[in-house]
């Protein structure tokens, strides 16, 4: 499980840290693709997997379940870290997310967002506009 908010930089080459904490977990590889609200949704080559047959078991007929795939998998990239714990994101993907600079790595459960400082910003405001809308979610303890 991926939490905390990290701050980082894209190197000259257009490569990010990952944190120290969370390198073990990609031992196995790693997946990034366009996330939903001009951000990148990095995970675990298993959880990406685990997605895959979660959307080709949708029937191909279907329009929604046709674009998610061809909006996830074709922005996809496999991905490895090198010794010193980086991954190089894509120029397109880093384009998508206006990704420049500074970035905000955001833990969300099975998937790290990577986000410019702008657009996180404004995703937070928006969220604590709105937390009033998460009572209907039920959610206890």
């Amino acid at each position: 499980m991926f939490f905390g908010q990290f701050e980082h930089n894209i190197d000259e080459k257009g490569r990010i840290t990952i944190p120290a904490r969370y390198r073990g977990d990609f031992d196995s590889g790693a997946f990034i693709t366009r996330g939903f609200e001009q951000n990148l949704l990095l995970m675990r080559a298993d959880d990406f997997q685990s997605l895959y047959h979660k959307i080709k078991g949708k029937s191909i007929t279907n329009p929604k379940a046709q674009n998610l795939s061809r909006f996830l998998f074709s922005n996809a990239t496999l991905l490895d870290l090198d010794k010193a714990g980086r991954i190089l994101l894509p120029p397109f993907l880093r384009t998508e997310a206006n990704l420049e600079g500074a970035i905000i790595l955001v833990g969300n459960g099975p998937v790290i967002e990577i986000w410019s400082p702008e657009n996180w910003a404004n995703k937070q405001i928006s969220m604590n506009e709105q937390t009033s809308d998460f009572e209907e979610l039920d959610i206890t303890f």
